[in-house]
């Protein structure tokens, strides 16, 4: 979206695509997640025909009710946006309806792919999951590129649409063989919607972060809603490298050893570790070379200096939720292979509720940055009681190991962030001060790594 810059217009798309982004944060995350063990747990035990009609009823149910929700949507849409975007009147707001209604009905595929994806993983097509996206993301942007002149802003919300198609018609083409449209009601839906739904409601509920984010920026100045949405989506970008193809491998891997307590442990605790430092990792390059990368790709007449600066200190506010939101993905796989989905959602509600009173009472004090920082807290804090909470409900863990690796972690990294910002000061070349941080980093944690690996293979041969 360079090509659109940090205006209005950009603010005005992302303001309507809010809630689509919050139904697909939902369906890519907590709901394929919710549902793959109850897949898994049927396919294992060769249930097809269970697992068919169960996969049936649920694809049933949200087309259903999202079908009836973008008819509402679309129908009262400049009153609904209206009210959750205030800053936003007049034509403005004429533009915006028109767009959130369209996005209406783009949300009913962003949730079916939540099923989809769950059906892929259960058949253990992983690969499909992680380059269908890739594929469809670069039709999107050659769609946008080629088309942004004679649609305008309009561009993005026709892509987005293409974008979200190409992907339910390829994760689907396996599972549209045996689709019908049915729903069977009996114990097996009624188990799995109880296990279902309160992750889905948690999870909408802490995804519309976002919304209260631009509820408040659409009426500061004009690019507020678009830096928060380039500082989460640069941020999300780095996540999803980082966490996607661990995350879903880890998904399916603690569904298959649910029943074997030492293996299952082992396995979150060497995880964890490992994804603390590979986060940290890239921590790392992001505090040192985000602003230099900024400068170089962004700047123009779209982007001022100002505006550039503001989108980097938005960037490393969002490092917490970048931290916190990749250890989050490896605890909560835990507790979904378990079928603890109450417990988690419970959790998250409480914490997003005091989240948003805080990030309320920030923003009053401290204006537009308190709304990353607050998020970046909150994701961070739930991490930590997920450890928690893993200790007391499922398996007991060693505290003391845990918070020894946490403290190296984050004093190794701050010592390696200080000491290259300081040859930054001195002018040293950028790609230099990676170099040098990267490996010191690398060969530093590598030998921890081989030594915790060795360790854990002695033990299993006594």
């Amino acid at each position: 979206m360079q090509i659109f810059g940090i205006t209005e217009n950009l603010d005005i798309y992302i303001a309507s695509n809010t809630i689509n982004l919050i139904i697909i944060g939902v369906s890519t995350g907590a709901l394929n997640y919710a549902i793959t063990p109850i897949f898994l747990k049927y396919y294992k035990n060769r249930r097809l025909k269970t697992f068919q009609n169960l996969a049936n009823s649920l694809v049933n149910i949200l087309l259903i009710i999202f079908v009836f929700l973008a008819v509402i949507q679309s129908y009262f849409s400049q009153e609904i946006t209206s009210i959750i975007f205030p800053g936003y009147i007049d034509k403005q707001n004429v533009l915006l309806s028109e767009m959130f209604a369209m996005q209406a009905f783009i949300s009913i595929f962003s949730i079916l792919i939540g099923v989809l994806n769950a059906i892929n993983y259960t058949f253990n097509k992983l690969y499909r999951t992680v380059l269908v996206p890739i594929v469809s993301s670069s039709l999107q942007i050659l769609f946008v590129y080629f088309t942004y002149k004679d649609l305008g802003i309009f561009s993005l919300v026709y892509a987005l649409g293409l974008n979200q198609l190409i992907i339910f018609i390829i994760l689907g083409s396996f599972y549209f063989k045996f689709y019908q449209f049915k729903i069977k009601s009996n114990k097996v839906l009624k188990k799995s919607l109880s296990k279902m739904y309160p992750l889905i409601i948690s999870s909408t509920f802490s995804k519309s972060d976002v919304l209260v984010d631009r509820y408040f920026a659409s009426m500061l100045m004009a690019g507020s809603i678009s830096i928060l949405y380039y500082g989460q989506l640069i941020i999300g970008v780095i996540t999803t490298i980082v966490n996607n193809g661990i995350s879903l491998v880890s998904l399916r891997k603690f569904s298959s050893i649910e029943n074997n307590a030492q293996e299952f442990n082992e396995y979150f605790i060497n995880l964890y570790r490992i994804m603390l430092i590979v986060t940290m990792f890239f921590v790392i390059q992001i505090v040192i070379s985000s602003d230099y990368l900024l400068s170089e790709f962004l700047s123009g007449d779209k982007f001022s200096p100002k505006k550039l600066n503001i989108l980097y200190i938005i960037i490393l506010s969002f490092l917490g939720v970048f931290v916190g939101g990749i250890l989050t993905s490896v605890l909560v796989n835990a507790f979904y292979a378990k079928g603890e989905t109450v417990l988690i959602s419970r959790m998250s509600i409480k914490l997003h509720i005091i989240g948003i009173v805080f990030k309320i009472i920030f923003y009053k004090l401290y204006g537009f940055y308190a709304l990353a920082v607050v998020m970046s807290v909150k994701s961070l804090v739930n991490s930590v009681l997920l450890v928690y909470l893993y200790n007391i409900k499922i398996y007991r863990i060693k505290f003391r190991s845990f918070l020894y690796l946490f403290i190296n972690v984050v004093a190794f990294s701050t010592l390696i962030i200080v000491t290259s910002l300081y040859f930054k000061y001195l002018d040293i070349n950028i790609f230099l001060i990676m170099l040098f941080s990267s490996l010191t980093y690398i060969l530093y944690y590598f030998n921890y790594i081989k030594k915790m690996q060795r360790t854990s293979q002695s033990i299993h041969s006594q």
